[in-house]
């Protein structure tokens, strides 16, 4: 007979696989490698220097996001720690299949995310201008994850 005891399945979390729920690793085991790459190119900012320029890239599944959100996540909180001034702004590029969108994303995002408007109808040397006016007012140091940037057509 079938029961529900909890010792019967083999999953620690079944969260893990629920596409509904978000998921955020704490480690990603045979990744070490990778993350620490990607730990060299965020470093800086924690000297209050610019981080280098890093392109991630790899095929489905392998775990590209995850480590970027790990890392970041990581440096946001040693930041704070610190007290130093960081910021990190993610937009998902996945169905998007202009730059332009991309830009309205960004600015969505660095103007607050869910409960900002969407800019509609500038030209894309505005969208440029208006990308540039809400860095400077954020200030400090900034990070800009494009995800899923190579779907963009």
């Amino acid at each position: 007979m079938q029961t529900f005891d909890v010792d019967e399945t083999i999953f620690k979390n079944m969260d893990v696989l629920n596409a509904d729920k978000e998921y955020h690793p704490e480690s990603l085991p045979e990744r070490e490698e990778e993350l620490a790459a990607l730990h060299s190119a965020l470093r800086p900012a924690m000297m209050n220097s610019t981080p280098i320029n890093a392109f991630v890239y790899g095929h489905t599944g392998q775990g590209k996001t995850a480590a970027i959100e790990l890392k970041t996540s990581m440096l946001e909180k040693a930041a704070a720690e610190n007290n130093i001034d960081l910021s990190v702004f993610t937009v998902r590029c996945k169905g998007m299949n202009k730059s332009y969108h991309v830009m309205t994303h960004l600015i969505k995002e660095l103007r607050g995310g869910l409960g900002a408007e969407l800019p509609r109808g500038y030209h894309q040397k505005e969208l440029f201008d208006m990308v540039q006016t809400e860095l400077q007012e954020i200030g400090g140091t900034i990070i800009v994850v494009l995800d899923e940037i190579d779907a963009i057509g």
